[in-house]
């Protein structure tokens, strides 16, 4: 893509458009997929490092001044504009896909709902569009994948069988992802900014090497955020072990 990537530009095929149809060819040939399934781990790896960076490098290009003019369009785009996504598309889902229960249809309608913007990327960055059009897309493309999770949590925890193990499951998400991980986040990205701030205003870094250290922050905060999530589920695990040794002597 990369190759090509000047002459991809004036067309309607961007990056995330490409890369899905080269997911698709992947499945269709039967070989490659087989293939491709025993690094399914590693894959997943690279999948979600490759969206840490691409939601840096939007939130990056944010003109905090612009959405501070208009920030009320990207709240608007955040929480009725989110809400009535996931509603409409849950209605739709049923409409389509008659064996789905009400909660399936939610946990489908939450996953469609935050579609990465990068899709009409030709639009976002067009020159034309205005800039409060374009910075309010931006920040809601940045923002939407976080904000739909706890739906599809929600509605994934009320389509399990069980009651308690659907409690479970979403406390434990709750305490994971927006406990933990706000906190990770909040933590390096302050920290970090605030450190290169300093060296920055006292040119302690060298030129070159400043994109660097800005491109380290999103790797850092994946990196803390899995260390925090192995050490919270290694107890747990413990405990399991000892119950199940327990009910073994028994």
């Amino acid at each position: 893509y990369s190759l090509l990537s000047r002459r991809l530009q004036q067309t309607v095929i961007t990056a995330p458009i490409f890369f899905t149809g080269a997911g698709v060819l992947i499945v269709l040939i039967s070989h490659s997929a087989s293939a491709f399934e025993v690094e399914r781990r590693s894959f997943l790896a690279l999948a979600e490092l490759g969206l840490v960076m691409t939601l840096f490098t939007d939130a990056a290009h944010i003109d905090l001044r612009v959405l501070k003019g208009g920030r009320s369009l990207p709240v608007r785009l955040l929480s009725a504009g989110m809400l009535l996504t996931i509603l409409l598309g849950a209605i739709l889902a049923l409409l389509v896909f008659r064996g789905l229960s009400l909660w399936e249809a939610g946990i489908l309608a939450a996953i469609l709902a935050p579609t990465d913007a990068g899709l009409g990327q030709v639009i976002v960055s067009n020159q034309r569009v205005p800039m409060r059009i374009r910075q309010a897309l931006n920040v809601e493309a940045g923002l939407n994948d976080g904000l739909s999770v706890p739906f599809l949590m929600f509605f994934v925890a009320l389509a399990l069988e069980s009651k308690e193990g659907a409690g479970i499951v979403l406390t434990r998400f709750l305490q994971e992802q927006i406990g933990y991980g706000m906190l990770v986040g909040l933590a390096v990205g302050l920290t970090g900014g605030w450190l290169l701030g300093i060296a920055q205003r006292r040119k302690w870094m060298a030129p070159g090497l400043q994109q660097i250290g800005l491109v380290t922050l999103p790797l850092l905060c994946m990196m803390v955020s899995e260390a925090a999530a192995a050490r919270n589920a290694a107890p747990k695990t413990a405990g399991r072990k000892s119950r199940c040794i327990s009910s073994s002597t028994k």
